[in-house]
């Protein structure tokens, strides 16, 4: 243990995420708080999305995605969870979710966040993990188009952001998810000519 907490390694972090996003609550709207060292985690939820089984393991055979969620399970209803950590000087948003027009289960951040009493405009950075419509068109305020988080800065990886802002992004997609070139960090992003 150091004189800032225990020390965690990147593996211990990864589980514990994982055992949060697929825990039984993971559907509850209800947000999970937990701490670590000087963080302060919370877990939001922002519905859940309905996608055909196939997609969430294109890599798997029939047989194995039997295996391991039943036969004939045509759609699984994955939990979309939003992390938000406060440190000593941050408020720091993990993804902004779908907002609400991506899939009739998703777009809760803004009502959870509220619910829990957490202003959207004391969000100071939002990070984005990739740029998938689950995990960034939560960014628009739906009534005028403005950042649902106005005070923060927005950060990306540099690889993520050239890879969607590449003339040939739409090609190097999948068949079955090129339609997320429409929603991709371009756009949003773009759209809002907000700095990263």
């Amino acid at each position: 243990m150091s004189e800032h907490g225990p020390h965690l390694s990147r593996r211990a972090v990864l589980a514990l995420g994982a055992a949060t996003v697929f825990s039984n609550g993971a559907l509850s709207a209800a947000p999970q708080r937990l701490k670590l060292g000087e963080f302060d985690i919370t877990v939001l939820s922002d519905g859940h999305l309905t996608v055909p089984t196939r997609f969430l393991a294109r890599n798997a055979s029939e047989a194995e995605i039997a295996s391991a969620i039943g036969v004939g399970t045509a759609t699984v209803n994955p939990p979309c969870n939003v992390t938000l950590v406060r440190t000593l000087t941050e408020t720091i948003l993990i993804d902004v979710g779908s907002g609400p027009h991506y899939m009739p289960g998703a777009g809760k951040l803004a009502e959870n966040m509220e619910a829990a009493g957490i202003d959207r405009h004391s969000i100071s950075k939002v990070v984005f993990s990739h740029a998938h419509p689950d995990h960034l068109w939560g960014l628009l305020d739906d009534f005028d188009d403005t950042p649902m988080f106005p005070n923060a800065s927005y950060v990306i990886s540099t690889a993520e952001l050239n890879f969607w802002l590449a003339r040939d992004a739409i090609s190097r997609l999948p068949e079955d998810r090129q339609n997320f070139a429409a929603g991709s960090i371009c756009v949003t992003i773009g759209r809002l000519n907000l700095p990263l």
